[in-house]
């Protein structure tokens, strides 16, 4: 034996704690120059450095690290009788204690293989390096095993079986653009578009529901939302600027009659869009037109269905002759009366007009009236009433303004 007790603590192999290494390695170490990084320590000449881990186990060992040259076994561990079973060491960078197992004793180095496991941490022990080697083992293991386990995290290399299921070994997964899922054990297309399953939502979901429905006029109308707005609803259909044939004197909502009144043009703007100034008005006011005891004819349109078109008068906006809202008064057709004669004594001829069977004596002239004021067909009165759109009321209109559907 040619170990030194300088270099171990301890005069003979049979002490249990070998002399501190500066650090512990993992994986396989090309054993040569210094420089490099383990577990953050970056190893420096003559550092006494725990090898673990290697490719191949039997160069695992304690070396002595050496600027560009090879490393050599320490002098504590370099010999048959330099290793037992069990012994510890201390990793000075990360303050953990380690113990060796040997896979065959006597442990010969370069032939037999040795391993260094992990038993204590600054933290506490580390269970799975004991093996047997500790007098309390079992009530250590009761007590590990009534902790919960620390929070934690995995990188996708401790998943074992991962790389199985992204990269498809078994090669089910057709090279063919479309997605894959798992399923019951085996991959599954995907459709384009994935529909939500069969679902339900409660007010609380729609996050503002709210605001659509509480904030409608409270008027007692039916409202709906049109361009960010609400606007009420109508009962009853029809498009704004129809005329009506009303059967009561009351206007019915949404609706203003029809007697020449002046509206305002921005309170009922869907109404000034369709009427203008054609009925007259002029700048923020416009008139609807005058339909009282008057009888509405079908516009001629250039046809010969009204033969004096042409001399029809000013609607109210200068307009005349065959435009839409223009107006005739009373007229005749033009027409005769025919008259009898019969001889009276033979000097006289008596002359009798058609209408009042009045006789007319020689040099004699004149006639007799009969009817009314006006001429008219049989007729019913109804009031002539025309729907708005876009809100406000006036003296001759009934209910508030709103778009009417």
């Amino acid at each position: 034996m040619t170990t030194s007790i300088i270099s171990r603590l301890g005069a003979s192999p049979e002490e249990g704690i070998k002399a501190p290494v500066k650090a512990v390695s993992s994986g396989n170490l090309a054993l040569f120059d210094a420089g490099m990084s383990i577990a953050g320590y970056v190893v420096q000449d003559s550092d006494r450095i725990c090898v673990n881990g290697q490719t191949d186990s039997t160069e695992n060992g304690i070396y002595v690290a050496r600027l560009g040259r090879a490393w050599t076994r320490a002098t504590d561990m370099n010999n048959s009788d330099d290793v037992q079973e069990g012994q510890l060491v201390v990793d000075e960078n990360t303050g953990a204690v380690y113990t060796i197992t040997v896979s065959a004793a006597p442990w010969q180095p370069g032939i037999g293989t040795v391993a260094f496991g992990l038993v204590l941490t600054p933290v506490g022990f580390f269970w799975g390096a004991i093996g047997g080697t500790l007098s309390n083992q079992g009530d250590l293991q009761t007590a590990l095993d009534a902790k919960a386990a620390l929070a934690h995290t995995h990188v996708e290399a401790d998943i074992t079986d991962l790389q199985a299921y992204i990269l498809d070994a078994a090669g089910s997964i057709g090279a063919d653009g479309e997605f894959y899922g798992r399923t019951n054990g085996a991959w599954v297309a995907l459709p384009a578009t994935l529909p939500p399953s069969a679902h339900t939502h409660v007010e609380a979901d729609i996050t503002d529901l709210q605001t659509y429905l509480l904030d409608s006029p409270s008027d007692g109308n039916f409202y709906a939302r049109m361009d960010g707005a609400w606007s009420m609803v109508s009962t009853a259909a029809g498009t704004t600027g129809e005329i009506v044939a009303w059967p009561h004197e009351d206007v019915p909502q949404n609706f203003l009659a029809c007697n020449g009144q002046s509206v305002n043009a921005v309170t009922f703007a869907d109404l000034f869009a369709v009427v203008g100034y054609r009925y007259g008005g002029s700048g923020a006011n416009f008139n609807l037109p005058d339909l009282r005891g008057e009888f509405i004819r079908g516009w001629a349109n250039g046809s010969g269905n009204d033969p004096d078109r042409t001399s029809r008068t000013d609607s109210g906006d200068g307009s005349t002759g065959d435009v839409v809202g223009t107006k005739q008064d009373h007229a005749f057709a033009q027409h005769t009366h025919g008259l009898t004669r019969s001889l009276d004594d033979g000097s006289q001829v008596s002359i009798f007009d058609g209408g009042n069977n009045t006789r007319l004596a020689s040099g004699q002239t004149g006639n007799s009236s009969t009817g009314g004021s006006e001429t008219r067909p049989r007729n019913v009165y109804m009031q002539y009433i025309i729907r708005y759109a876009g809100g406000g009321s006036s003296g001759g209109g009934g209910g508030g303004g709103a778009a009417v559907w």
